[in-house]
């Protein structure tokens, strides 16, 4: 990933003037949950919060507009698509050449051999028409929006001919739509879920929220609003894999309170998230929802790490962000829980345990138990 060029694209004032497509995709999210309502349908919301994530990253990048929310199921092969490539990272980190292979073949014969993983197969070419399109001139996706395109930019832009080749391109949309998908909906979900099993907590945000206008610089001021979303980002982890640092050059030095450990130059070094998230002595009762915490220390935001820290940081952390504020607020002004109304109604959680957004294992992503069918509600 070209971090440096990038960056600027994912920057607070880039993401500000994203804002209008931000909250035009949650009115969108809030009209299906509407329809929900009437038709007395199970909602699994957290497919519904996949779909609102892939359309706005979508729109972002590309300028395009798939408009997976307004299909009726929130298109939950895409959603199996993108967990069953998670679910391959650890082995194409190793050997990539079986999924190369899988790309190149015909679309009919790469169904037949792994459906759900064709299906991202079918992504990525999609993503390669795209940026096609665009070095090449004959798709000015600029005009058909209200804001500036990534990729646009970035393949128009005053970048080195080296780094406008094919391949860099489309690997990296596929880094950008699929973190800028998975994660911010993993979380949306998480958070969404302790919410409506911690009927005091839910409340205490609704009485924030009364006020509050769905702005992000509005919003993110809101104490508790901002503790419930620190709260859900400790514990959906962001990526669960190690993400090893190398120093080439020095020495390092790390003490842990009792002694120095001195790490040779070219060492490589790694933490996973869920294991910094999960320290005790760090969060007591780690594996319990408090937002309160992080009002009571301030201290602990260093210690929160789902989008990384320094200079590897997550790219997308203040889109994640806005999409966060933005969607939390607007829906749970409007709706209540299982022991109080919103002005619109309330959610029921209907067959979703704890187990449903608890991880069991690290697939880059963090994975829930086998059979898990989502965070399901009834809207009423």
């Amino acid at each position: 990933m070209r971090y440096g060029a990038i960056n600027p694209f994912f920057s607070k004032a880039s993401v500000r003037r994203l804002q209008p497509v931000i909250h035009e995709r949650v009115d969108q999210l809030l009209s299906r949950i509407k329809g929900f309502k009437v038709s007395g349908k199970l909602l699994t919301i957290s497919l519904a919060y996949v779909a609102l994530s892939s359309d706005v990253i979508a729109d972002y990048s590309f300028g395009q507009r798939p408009q997976r929310l307004e299909q009726e199921d929130f298109d939950p092969a895409y959603a199996q698509a993108m967990h069953e490539q998670a679910a391959t990272m650890h082995f194409n980190n190793q050997i990539y050449w079986p999924f190369r292979l899988l790309s190149s073949l015909p679309h009919w014969l790469a169904l037949a051999i792994a459906p759900n993983t064709s299906l991202y197969i079918n992504f990525v070419l999609d993503c390669a028409k795209s940026i096609e399109a665009i070095k090449n001139g004959s798709c000015d996706l600029s005009t058909k929006t209200s804001h500036p395109t990534l990729f646009h930019e970035l393949l128009e832009g005053d970048v080195p001919d080296s780094e406008k080749s094919m391949n860099q391109p489309v690997q990296e949309a596929q880094v950008v739509v699929s973190a800028g998908t998975e994660t911010t909906a993993w979380c949306l979900s998480v958070i969404t879920f302790h919410l409506l099993s911690n009927p005091t907590i839910l409340e205490r945000l609704r009485k924030e929220l009364e006020e509050a206008i769905p702005d992000l610089n509005k919003l993110v001021p809101l104490p508790y609003l901002t503790a419930c979303i620190q709260e859900g980002l400790r514990l959906s982890y962001g990526l669960s894999t190690r993400l090893p640092r190398v120093s080439p050059v020095d020495l390092m030095v790390f003490n842990d309170g009792k002694k120095d450990w001195h790490i040779p130059r070219g060492t490589p070094t790694s933490m996973t998230s869920y294991l910094i998230h999960h320290n005790e002595p760090i969060f007591p009762k780690s594996h319990e929802y408090i937002p309160q915490r992080w009002i009571d220390d301030p201290r602990l935001d260093k210690y929160l790490i789902s989008f990384s820290k320094g200079t590897r940081q997550c790219a997308g952390i203040n889109l994640a962000y806005a999409e966060l504020y933005t969607t939390l607020a607007n829906i749970f002004r409007r709706y209540g829980g299982p022991e109080s109304t919103g002005p619109e109604g309330r959610f029921e959680l209907i067959e979703t345990t704890k187990l449903d957004v608890e991880m069991v294992a690290d697939m880059f992503l963090p994975f829930v138990k086998k059979g898990s069918r989502g965070i399901r509600v009834f809207v009423k």
